[in-house]
C-alpha cells in the first residue's frame, strides 16, 4: 500500500497531465467517414490538410473528405473568393465553417461559410500576397593535396530566392580559388551573380 500523500501527488500529476495533453492537441478534424482525428492543424495550401499528430507526425488529410474542422487557437483562413480571416474555427453543422472574429477588445462576431471554400489555411505570405518568403542554401567545400605538389582548391556558392504571390527573384554568386606550390593558378568572384524576377504562366 501506498502512503496516501503519494497517491495524492500521483493522482495530481495524471491530472496535471491530461491538462497538458488537451492544450497542446486541442483541435479537431471530423471525417465524412465519422473518424475523428485529435492533432493540431498546421496548414492547407493545396487540396490537403497538414494535420499534426502525436502518434503519426504530419498527416496529409484530403480536404474533400473533411465534414468539420474545430481548433483551439485562431487560424488564418482565406477563401476562394479572397475573402481573409483570423480567429479559432468553432463546431458547426456538417459541411460548413464557422470562424469567430474579434471586432473589439469585449465584442466577438462569427462568420460562417461552406467548408470547401477554404483556400488557404495559415499559408505563407506570398500565396495571399501578404509579403515575401524567402528561400536559399550555401554550399561550401575544399581540397588539400600534400606531397610533391602541394595544391589547394576552395569553392563557395550560394543562392537566395524571393517570392511573392506574382513574381520570384533569384540572386546567386559563385566563388573559386585554386593554388599550387604557393602559386595561385585562378580566382573567380561571382562570375554568375544574376537577377531574374518570373512571371507566373497564365495555365
Amino acid at each position: 500500500m501506498l502512503p496516501k500523500h503519494i497517491k495524492r501527488v500521483a493522482v495530481g500529476l495524471a491530472i496535471a497531465s491530461l491538462f497538458v495533453y488537451q492544450a497542446t492537441y486541442a483541435d479537431e478534424v471530423r471525417m465524412k467517414n465519422g473518424d475523428i482525428i485529435k492533432g493540431t492543424v498546421v496548414k492547407k495550401e493545396t487540396d490537403k490538410l497538414v494535420f499534426k499528430t502525436t502518434y503519426a507526425g504530419d498527416l496529409m488529410i484530403q480536404w474533400s473528405e473533411v465534414e468539420n474542422l474545430v481548433t483551439d487557437k485562431p487560424q488564418y483562413v482565406v477563401l476562394s473568393d479572397g475573402t481573409k480571416m483570423k480567429g479559432p474555427l468553432l463546431e458547426t453543422l456538417p459541411g460548413d465553417a464557422k470562424v469567430e472574429l474579434k471586432k473589439t477588445e469585449e465584442e466577438l462576431e462569427e462568420s460562417d461559410f461552406n467548408l470547401m471554400k477554404t483556400r488557404y489555411i495559415n499559408p505563407t505570405p506570398d500565396l495571399t500576397g501578404d509579403g515575401v518568403r524567402w528561400s536559399g542554401n550555401i554550399n561550401a567545400g575544399g581540397t588539400l593535396t600534400q606531397g610533391n605538389t602541394n595544391n589547394k582548391l576552395l569553392r563557395f556558392d550560394a543562392e537566395t530566392i524571393a517570392r511573392t504571390l506574382n513574381n520570384r527573384f533569384t540572386v546567386g554568386g559563385i566563388f573559386n580559388r585554386a593554388q599550387s606550390n604557393d602559386c595561385l593558378l585562378y580566382t573567380s568572384p561571382s562570375p554568375r551573380d544574376r537577377t531574374r524576377s518570373r512571371m507566373p504562366s497564365s495555365a
